[in-house]
């Protein structure tokens, strides 16, 4: 399937477009369409919107957090508080240390960029004297947990033993969780309220190309379907107890007529007898 090229829109200034991506990163962004179209097809065209950003973010050597390219500091797309300056990570320990003092000496930090912010935290609570007994980066790039442990190895070589790396959310937090401009890198649903319905936005295909679209989730659709089903069912055996019963009372009251018939005859013969 053929991919058209990335197009940079003419700002609504009317300002030149911003720098094109180099023929390696069109070439990069074209691999991971390519991968996000085939899952797409693969899921029989529909995918929600959870899958459909993960693998823009994360599939494996393409995806925006683990394709391998440089995305933070000067040289890369954005720049965070921890990278530029260590204050960030001691102002924000003053607010942490007591919490750790309070409750089980436990830091996890959902997504840790380079481990700057995870480095300067650990050495200001080692200063404070509220060093944590653990400190769990949650990570689901590979590419950026390597990053993060070759800058901690630097930062804390004699703390590498308290810091542990996870792929994926632990039943249990306690202690502090720390995130830092990290919502926008988490997977999510996007939930379209609609007709007095919860609906999913769904990735789907239209013309080669990956569309984000307000679409009933396969399962809910399969649901509504059954549903509906079944109130016909209940609908089909209500009217068919109806007409049995209706059969029967007008059996019953054609079995009285003769009845009835003869007690008529019987009292007139006793009228005329008398």
């Amino acid at each position: 399937m053929s991919l058209p090229p990335i197009i940079q829109p003419v700002s609504p200034r009317g300002q030149d477009p911003l720098p094109q991506p180099d023929s390696e990163a069109q070439a990069h962004s074209q691999a991971l369409c390519a991968k996000i179209l085939a899952a797409i097809e693969a899921a029989g065209g529909w995918m929600p919107f959870s899958e459909f950003m993960g693998l823009a973010l994360y599939a494996p050597a393409l995806g925006y957090y683990s394709g391998g390219a440089h995305k933070f500091g000067a040289a890369g797309d954005f720049v965070t508080g921890p990278e530029m300056t260590p204050l960030f990570g001691r102002t924000l320990a003053n607010t942490i240390a007591p919490i750790l003092a309070a409750s089980k000496p436990h830091v996890t930090e959902a997504g840790a960029g380079t481990g700057k912010l995870a480095g300067d935290l650990l050495q200001a609570l080692e200063a404070m004297g509220q060093l944590p007994e653990r400190y769990d980066i949650l990570e689901l790039s590979a590419e950026l947990a390597e990053r993060q442990r070759q800058h901690l190895q630097a930062a804390v070589p004699h703390l590498m033993d308290r810091i542990h790396w996870l792929s994926s959310l632990p039943d249990r937090i306690e202690g502090v969780l720390v995130g830092n401009e990290v919502l926008d890198a988490m997977p999510i649903e996007l939930v379209h309220w609609k007709d007095g319905h919860g609906q999913r936005l769904a990735g789907d295909v239209h013309g080669g190309a990956a569309h984000v679209e307000d679409r009933v989730d396969r399962e809910q659709q399969a649901d509504a379907f059954e549903r509906q089903a079944q109130r016909r069912e209940r609908q089909r055996q209500h009217h068919c107890r109806a007409g049995e019963a209706g059969g029967r009372r007008r059996a019953h009251a054609g079995d009285a007529l003769p009845a009835r018939a003869k007690l008529a005859e019987r009292a007139d013969q006793h009228t005329h007898q008398r």
